[in-house]
């Protein structure tokens, strides 16, 4: 059980107050859901008025497919859109050091 203290510190308090440090650009992750979700979200509604018969069944194997894929491409996203994330990969990768991401407070 976590108890609150009932004295906090300024600098915690503007810790606290302060706006996030980081920006994520939340539009990129939802045009990449779209556009793996959606052509099977569309074929799935078209079997429910349909005969999905008439459709190729390797197109009907890629959708769901392609459709999963998207947790994968979230990842890649994540890792590339946050600087000290995408420092720490390409150390992994490479064994070499990234330059420290020169982060500005947004006022």
């Amino acid at each position: 059980m976590d108890v609150a203290p009932l004295v906090v510190s300024p600098r915690k308090k503007e810790q606290i107050n302060s706006e996030p440090v980081f920006k994520f650009n939340t539009s990129l992750p939802l045009r990449v859901m779209l556009m793996c979700w959606g052509p099977y979200v569309l074929m799935c509604i078209y079997a429910c008025f349909e005969n999905v018969k008439l459709v190729s069944p390797k197109l009907r194997m890629v959708l769901p497919v392609v459709a999963k894929t998207n947790p994968f491409f979230n990842a890649l996203l994540y890792s590339f859109g946050n600087e000290f994330y995408r420092g720490g990969v390409w150390n992994f990768l490479t064994g070499q050091k990234s330059v420290e991401p020169d982060v500005k407070k947004s006022k």
